[in-house]
């Protein structure tokens, strides 16, 4: 039954095959919005592909979504504090 993946009501997409790149970016970023810095962890279920495959398709797809640089100044804030005219 497990593998009758055409009469199930649900099948797991391997990341980037199920919800798009804009999705994932934004939820990426509204992460970094509330403060969130902890792991980000993949699950890798997809029957449609082998195990291999489907973990290196995700990170692939997870590096183009991912923000690395820590925030700390914006350009503008020596404008807004008075440090530049």
């Amino acid at each position: 039954m497990f593998n009758e993946l055409t009469t199930r009501a649900w099948n797991y997409a391997t990341v980037g095959y199920g919800h798009d790149l804009t999705f994932w970016k934004n939820f990426i970023y509204t992460l970094r919005m509330i403060g969130y810095e902890g792991v980000l962890s993949l699950e890798n279920e997809n029957t449609g592909m082998s195990a291999d495959e489907g973990i290196q398709k995700s990170v692939d797809f997870m590096k183009k979504c991912m923000l690395y640089e820590e925030v700390t100044t914006q350009w503008w804030d020596d404008y807004i504090s008075g440090d530049k005219e």
